[in-house]
């Protein structure tokens, strides 16, 4: 097997295969920059819708990392609607979250985060926290644990959403039944 003899180009021919493949590379680079850009550019208007909705929500999202104080490294801006705090402060007051938890919620409520925290159950739970206007907030608090491919933890998504008015129509009710019952017992005295 034998290759075959070189071919002798002209200057001129030369010069023109130099110029035809520079301007292929030309072309292909321009094509490669112009996806690489509309590329970052979808991931960019993705990331703003999604933070978007996120921000727009009537419930508070947030994540924790998955050491064992469940640090929060981000809380939607809705948590100063609902509660009077800033996201700053969630931030950056790692404690405030149990601060705020009800008094007579906070130990059920940290041992089931500590429980959850251990064997990556899914958070959920119904409690009171104290608002900085000192009103109380009923939440629904339901969080997951997010795994990459290989399964390690990587951290807590979480939703608290609002139930205050479901919690007070819930007592309203019972008052009303219980209410209705010691008048039924009255009335049958």
């Amino acid at each position: 097997l034998s290759l075959p003899e070189p071919i002798n180009y002209s200057a001129a021919a030369r010069l023109f295969i130099y110029a035809f493949f520079f301007f292929v590379i030309i072309l292909l680079q321009r094509t490669a920059v112009n996806t690489t850009k509309n590329a970052i550019s979808r991931v960019h208007t993705s990331e703003i819708q999604y933070r978007s909705f996120l921000e727009n929500i009537s419930t508070i999202t947030y994540i924790n990392d998955t050491s064992p104080d469940s640090r929060t490294t981000y809380v939607s801006p809705q948590v100063k609607k609902l509660l009077g705090y800033s996201r700053e402060e969630f931030l950056n007051n790692q404690t405030l979250w149990t601060e705020l938890i009800y008094p007579e919620d906070r130990e059920v409520v940290l041992s089931e985060n500590e429980r959850t925290s251990e064997t990556g159950e899914p958070f959920v739970m119904e409690y009171r926290l104290i608002a900085r206007d000192q009103k109380v907030v009923w939440m629904r608090d339901e969080a997951s644990l997010i795994r990459d491919e290989s399964g390690k933890p990587q951290y807590w998504l979480g939703i608290w959403t609002d139930i205050t008015d479901r919690k007070d129509s819930e007592k309203a009710q019972s008052d009303a039944v219980g209410a209705l019952i010691r008048r039924s017992d009255q009335l049958q005295t």
